[in-house]
């Protein structure tokens, strides 16, 4: 990967973009040796775009497919409210991110109203690629 400075890039910003666009890399671009933004051919950041959403649905049919299995096997816990099941998640990932490990299910009994089934104890219940992300 190339790395220019921003003085470069003030300076010649056209011979900069074009050889970026020429090599098919990303340029790093630094200021006070420190790094600032990455360059990269337009080409190029679209191609990364589609192949970041491929990867996303994957991993989310992939996730639903497993879900469907469990619903399957009857290994669903069913919660009172869509705010159950939410804070059960929130919980989830607290605990995984502390310790590497899957919280102990919480199952909620159900009082009449409608329920929202979940995946199976200690299963991810959000598609990886979303982790991590807000709500």
């Amino acid at each position: 990967m190339k790395v220019v400075s921003i003085t470069d890039v003030r300076q010649d910003g056209t011979r900069v973009i074009r050889e970026t666009q020429q090599s098919g890399e990303a340029t790093l671009i630094v200021i006070k040796s420190r790094p600032a933004a990455y360059l990269v051919g337009a080409q190029q950041y679209e191609a990364l775009l589609a192949e970041n959403q491929r990867l996303r649905r994957e991993a989310l049919e992939h996730e639903v497919e497993i879900a469907i299995d469990e619903l399957r096997r009857g290994e669903a816990r069913e919660f009172a409210s869509a705010a159950d099941l939410m804070a059960d998640i929130e919980a989830e990932i607290a605990a995984e991110s502390r310790v590497g490990a899957p919280a102990p299910a919480t199952v909620l009994p159900s009082s009449g109203e409608a329920t929202v089934r979940a995946a199976a104890p200690g299963h991810r219940t959000r598609p990886r690629a979303a982790r991590g992300q807000s709500r």
